[in-house]
């Protein structure tokens, strides 16, 4: 090290002594010495300051004031000239600064420069200055680590605006109280802070409560500000729900969880309260309560069988007493029942169609089926369900179970009914249509204007009557299965081509005319072709009574996925929108005095349907009111279309 400090002329040996000295001590401290003459700028430093800053001295020679300027931060240069002229000036005793100099290899140093004049001229000016440079860069990173997480901390703190977050010292008192506490509470941290503890926003009445249970539970007396950190001292933590008080003195509910903080020594500093109001939660959960009491009343008082199963096993989870009503077992009994001990197996194939719309759409039905009861006895159901989710994922099947056996007996006895009624009407019926146009034909005599009006009347009336038989009796074989099919493969084009042209003449009684668009196309379908003709027959005579004067029915035809669609086009008035989906019913009709007027039974399109359905198609309609209407049938394609013959040449 350099020779840099005067003595008060000790000895050599001294001198010697006390510089090694110096140098130990300095060198074990890690600190840089500097000695500076001030008038000149020369400038004395130890090996150590060169080394802080990553130079051997060598380096920095010539040695001088600027030196150590031209190495410090240009933001520190003004604060370290403001300060050394303080100490010049007699103002301070000790020119104290930090100051970031630039290491060798371009990062900065944090140095501690602390420093004092050690000679003055005599006009009072500075002629020497001896101090040291001390790196305090890692204190400095630790400070500003330190700052930072004080700075997040805080963040953090004032960005939790919609939870309460209350700290206390190991008395209770506060110490922090953040955005969210005050939000929620309606007092500003300064009024609280240090001044109150928690009992401020606490119910005394619910502290009291739970510190009786706590002494209780613990054979000791807890009371006070303890109630609410007994526990966490014992296991680290308590959630519980409590009651907090606001300035304003409204009530409200919270979830409060209490944690306890500890200090490097693992004692207790003070404890840490993070509530969440819960004000809307409660609200949702009283919802619930009452929306549940609701439905299970609903449940338990539906006359309609109600049945929950369990998708995977079929057991069942819960059913009311309308579903095990009819089925002679108890409650008791039924719930220990699997899907299959009341399902006979031959609905299997059934349930397998089911089942399989209950994983692809996630509903099934309406269909019908028989359940067996206790006594081995069957009565028929109607059902229909949903696939359901619980909180863990596992499927579930609701179920609407109707027991129609009222219902099948009601039908049976009204097809009867009808049945017996249409036979012991069609025989009379027949005697007296054709009397009546035996009487206007002549055939008893002339008849007079007057009277021929009326055999007419009474002829258009029977004729009515007896279509509605007919339909009566197509109605009744078709819903007992009765009527017969003669189902055969056969050219299309024929069929659709002789049923247009058997309803032309109806269509140019009213005026209306009957367009069959071409082409129409080449294929074979399997059908049976009195009941196509009928199909065709009644879609095309309700479009042309339905059709204006002078007004135009189409009838196209498509082939595309396997079907060929028919198309029946009318420019009538369009079918009202409150009668759609009852279009297809038994004796549906838009408008009774319409149908009057035009004449129908109401069974036309719900015969027509059957049929359809029965010939393995499907059928719909498109209308918009005031534009018409189009219905639409689809056949299934049995083969590749048919190929013309091509003509023979003579030659």
């Amino acid at each position: 090290m350099k020779h840099w400090i005067a003595t008060n002329q000790p000895s050599h040996l001294d001198d010697v002594r006390i510089r090694d000295l110096l140098e130990l001590v300095v060198g074990s401290a890690g600190v840089g010495v500097w000695d500076w003459h001030v008038q000149t700028g020369e400038i004395v430093l130890n090996d150590l300051w060169g080394r802080m800053l990553g130079y051997k001295l060598e380096e920095l020679d010539p040695i001088h004031i600027e030196t150590w300027f031209n190495l410090l931060h240009p933001d520190d240069l003004v604060t370290a000239q403001r300060m050394l002229a303080a100490c010049w000036q007699g103002e301070t005793d000790l020119f104290r600064c930090e100051t970031r100099l630039r290491h060798k290899d371009g990062h900065w140093v944090w140095v501690q420069d602390t420093g004092k004049v050690v000679e003055w001229d005599a006009r009072g000016r500075p002629l020497r200055m001896v101090g040291t440079h001390v790196d305090v860069s890692h204190q400095k990173e630790t400070d500003q680590r330190l700052k930072d997480a004080a700075n997040l901390l805080s963040n953090v703190l004032n960005a939790a605006t919609e939870v309460s977050i209350i700290a206390t010292d190991p008395d209770g008192i506060i110490s922090i109280f953040n955005k969210g506490a005050e939000r929620m509470l309606g007092y500003k941290a300064e009024e609280v802070v240090g001044r109150h503890s928690t009992a401020t926003i606490h119910l005394a009445i619910e502290v009291e409560q739970r510190g009786e249970e706590l002494s209780r539970d613990y054979a000791t007396l807890i009371e006070g500000f303890r109630v609410f950190v007994h526990l966490p001292e014992l296991y680290g933590s308590e959630t519980r729900e409590w009651t907090y008080v606001r300035k304003d003195g409204s009530h409200f509910p919270v979830s409060l969880v209490v944690t306890t903080m500890h200090n490097e020594d693992g004692q207790i500093i003070g404890y840490l309260g993070i509530a969440e109001n819960i004000t809307a939660r409660k609200q949702a959960e009283e919802s619930l309560r009452e929306s549940e009491a609701r439905l299970r009343g609903l449940f338990e008082l539906s006359p309609v069988g109600i049945a929950l199963n369990d998708m995977e096993t079929g057991d069942f989870v819960e059913i009311n007493d309308a579903l095990i009503a009819p089925s002679g077992y108890s409650k008791d009994e039924f719930v220990h029942l699997s899907y299959w001990d009341i399902t006979p197996r031959e609905y299997e194939a059934q349930e397998a169609i089911q089942l399989e719309s209950l994983r692809t759409h996630g509903y099934y039905g309406p269909y019908e089926k028989e359940y067996t009861r206790k006594d081995g006895s069957r009565y028929p159901v109607l059902l229909r369900g949903m696939r359901i989710y619980d909180a863990r994922g596992r499927a579930y099947i609701w179920s609407i179970v109707e027991d129609i056996t009222e219902r099948k007996r009601v039908d049976r006895m009204k097809n009867e009914f009808i049945s017996v009624v249409s036979h012991e009407l069609r025989t009379p019926l027949t005697a007296i249509s054709g009397s009546l146009g035996l009487m206007l034909g002549g055939a008893l005599g002339p008849v007079n204007e007057g009277m021929a009006n009326m055999l007419k009347i009474a002829q258009s009336n029977s004729q009515r009557l007896g279509y509605l038989i007919n339909d009566l009796l197509d109605m009744e074989k078709l819903v007992a299965g009765k009527m017969q099919f003669d189902m055969q493969v056969q050219p299309f084009a024929p069929l659709l081509g002789h049923a247009v042209e058997a309803n032309r003449d109806y269509g140019t009684l009213r005026q209306v005319e009957l367009e069959l668009v071409e082409p129409v196309p080449e294929v074979l379908i399997r059908v049976d072709s009195i009941r196509f003709q009928q199909v065709l027959s009644n879609l095309l005579s309700n479009a042309i009574k339905f059709s204006p004067e002078k007004g135009k029915v189409s009838v196209s035809a498509q082939v595309k996925s396997g079907f060929v669609r028919v198309t029946v086009t009318d420019q009538g008035a369009g079918i009202p929108a409150k009668f759609r989906k009852r279009i297809f019913q038994k004796f549906s009709q838009a408008d009774s005095s319409d149908s009057r007027e035009k004449g129908g039974t109401g069974l036309g399109l719900a015969i027509t349907k059957e049929l359809v359905q029965r010939m393995d198609g499907k059928i719909d309609f498109a209308s918009e009111e005031g534009k018409g209407a189009s219905f639409w049938f689809c056949l299934p394609v049995m083969r590749s279309p048919v190929k013309k013959q091509p003509a023979e040449h003579s030659g």
